[in-house]
């Protein structure tokens, strides 16, 4: 299993916290790529609730049911909640289910480092090493 890159976004689609590890292609533009992720999301999520049988089309309707998606290349899992914050993790096409990773990641790093940090802005981006070291002790103990 590889990580390749790992994404935090707001509800208004400023990315918050971008982390790689073996990301096979080097990115130019890292601001294009945020904004190039985020909208893909975007719209695989109206795509997807357009879709969705049991809600009649209602963006309205609660959660997302988008979860992952996977191509030759890659597999993206996301973990969006009821915040608005978004966790994106891209992977290894063969990685399996990751929705309790990025569960995990959310409620210990996110939570314990970032939200409980009394200079934290909400909806601000941030670094912080406590909450890269977190990550990637998550990520090791993970693989």
């Amino acid at each position: 299993m590889t990580y390749y890159a790992f994404y935090i976004f707001n509800r208004q689609g400023v990315c918050l916290h971008y982390q790689e590890w073996s990301r096979p292609r080097t990115v130019r533009n890292e601001m294009d790529d945020r904004k190039m992720m985020f909208g893909l999301l975007f719209s695989l999520k109206a795509f997807v609730n357009k879709l969705d049988p049991t809600s009649g089309g209602s963006e309205m309707s609660g959660q997302c049911s988008f979860q992952s998606f996977r191509t030759n290349k890659y597999k993206l899992h996301y973990l969006e909640n009821p915040s608005g914050i978004s966790l994106v993790l891209m992977t290894d096409p063969l990685t399996g289910d990751l929705r309790e990773f990025l569960r995990h990641v959310y409620s210990t790093c996110f939570t314990e480092c970032v939200v409980k940090n009394p200079f934290y802005q909400p909806g601000q981006p941030f670094t912080s090493d406590q909450f890269a070291s977190a990550l990637n002790k998550a990520v090791r103990t993970h693989l």
